[in-house]
């Protein structure tokens, strides 16, 4: 009985992934957005190229979202990261709600997705889209994508987003 269980033991360690033979062979999501999760397509390299004050909507809720507390949290998180982004380089200032009529450029977007999925191991699927405007015409300056899956720790999730609103800052700055 005692060597069955301990097989049993050793099998259930092998099927849930916590002791994989030389090491693990499934691949866990990241704990934070790669740089290159987020594609920045320009429409108007122009008025971009000039920089200027530019102001980011926190993001709202998507179709696969669910509006709340948290994920107006996770959106300000994404404005933390533009702004720590952008304070690197001169090109573009980051000005608040109460100086959003100053601003040349608006960032507007939905966080599309924000789902966990998994039993044992939760992951969260992120997906953000949003665009660049001028304020002054509304017109369409760059698109902006960014997809991403992390393991569902609050600080993992918060790091996401906060990567996500840096990788922004940098592909603005570009």
């Amino acid at each position: 009985m005692k060597k069955i269980s301990f097989y049993l033991i050793i099998f259930a360690m092998f099927v849930s992934g916590c002791m994989w033979p030389f090491g693990s062979t499934r691949k866990v999501a990241g704990i934070m957005a790669p740089k290159d999760s987020v594609s920045f397509e320009v429409i108007d390299a122009q008025a971009l190229s000039q920089g200027g004050k530019l102001y980011m909507k926190p993001f709202v809720a998507g179709v696969d979202a669910e509006a709340g507390d948290a994920l107006d949290r996770l959106a300000l998180l994404m404005v933390k990261g533009l702004s720590d982004g952008l304070a690197e380089d001169g090109k573009f200032t980051l000005v608040t709600g109460d100086d959003a009529s100053q601003a040349g450029f608006i960032i507007k977007g939905h966080i599309e997705q924000f789902k966990t999925r998994g039993k044992i191991k939760k992951v969260a699927a992120i997906k953000v889209r949003a665009d660049v405007r001028l304020a002054s015409t509304d017109q369409v300056v760059a698109l902006i994508y960014a997809q991403d899956e992390v393991v569902c720790r609050m600080q993992n999730v918060d790091m996401a987003f906060y990567d996500i609103g840096s990788a922004i800052a940098a592909k603005l700055l570009k």
